[in-house]
């Protein structure tokens, strides 16, 4: 099965990307509109089983939505799984679709280092190339936002 996988040291601690993973929801359409409209829990709070239809802009058609299942949340090592279940990115490029991230302390804990990896099987060519920039979009985002605000401190 083909893999793709991006690791990138963030300025950011694990902590507050672990934090920030479990409100994706309200997270994403706001610092990427452009790249999502809306995410939107269907079933369950968010833990594992919970179902999200992401749905994307009409600008970029080339799906409009899909149906994420959350396979696994583990907390101690700041894990999350995810599969594509359903939706037209299920449909018209991958029969299998499986992501993994994981958030690692780094640097004594002020930065992290983030693994994103994705399991697929592709229905046509192509595509997981444009899987792996919007993988590096969402963390350039996703760090860029949280460098600039206070949104997920935790004070110990």
């Amino acid at each position: 099965m083909p893999t793709l996988s991006v690791k990138k040291e963030l300025n950011v601690s694990a902590e507050r990307l672990w934090a920030a993973l479990k409100d994706l929801p309200n997270i994403l359409p706001k610092i990427m509109p452009l790249f999502m409209v809306s995410v939107e829990m269907i079933k369950g709070n968010g833990g594992v089983g919970s179902v999200r239809v992401i749905k994307v802009p009409a600008g970029m058609r080339i799906v409009e939505y899909a149906v994420a299942r959350i396979d696994l949340v583990d907390e101690k090592s700041k894990t999350e799984v995810h599969s594509i279940i359903g939706g037209e990115m299920r449909e018209k490029f991958y029969s299998f679709y499986r992501c993994t991230k994981t958030f690692a302390p780094h640097r004594d804990g002020k930065t992290s280092m983030v693994t994103w990896t994705v399991e697929y099987e592709p229905l046509t060519q192509g595509k997981a190339e444009a899987s792996k920039k919007a993988v590096e979009a969402i963390l350039t985002q996703l760090e860029h936002y949280l460098m600039n605000c206070d949104d997920y401190i935790t004070i110990h």
